[in-house]
């Protein structure tokens, strides 16, 4: 999971190197691939978009007002998983880009990948150390099943 591989890395730089002058965790946290021993690529974090941008363009092209323009951009999410995990998911088709706007549900693409997300709907809490979802926290997990 994304938010595992990232509290491994950031629980091991020095406390000094953990924040940035904004208060949020330093980019030198995230686990990217140059940083990673060979044998841990695959926990390297990737931003993905749910819907592929080739399928989102797709359904701009069928706009035909501001309700559909609203759905589009609402539905315009990313996410944030382990390189490992985003090798599960198609790289470019959704299994609702052959369906009118109005039906596309977003994380479909995830269904039976065995992903489990964790929806941030409220942003990491400045100079909170990195953990697993505490009540406190605006996260809630969730698996998407088939």
């Amino acid at each position: 999971m994304a938010w595992q591989a990232w509290r491994e890395r950031f629980r091991s730089l020095p406390a000094a190197e953990r924040f940035g002058r904004d208060g949020f965790p330093a980019k030198r946290s995230l686990p990217k691939p140059t940083r990673l021993p060979q044998h841990q690529k695959g926990a390297a974090l990737v931003s993905e978009h749910v819907v592929p941008k080739n399928v989102m363009q797709g359904f701009l092209l069928q706009v035909r007002g501001r309700s559909d323009i609203a759905h589009v951009l609402e539905t315009n999410l990313c996410c944030v998983v382990t390189r490992n995990e985003n090798d599960r998911l198609s790289p470019s088709r959704h299994p609702d880009q052959d369906k009118p706007i109005e039906e596309l549900r977003p994380w479909n693409r995830y269904r039976g990948t065995g992903i489990t997300v964790l929806n941030n709907r409220g942003g990491l809490p400045r100079n909170d150390r990195p953990c697993a979802p505490r009540g406190d926290w605006p996260i809630d997990a969730f698996a998407i099943n088939d």
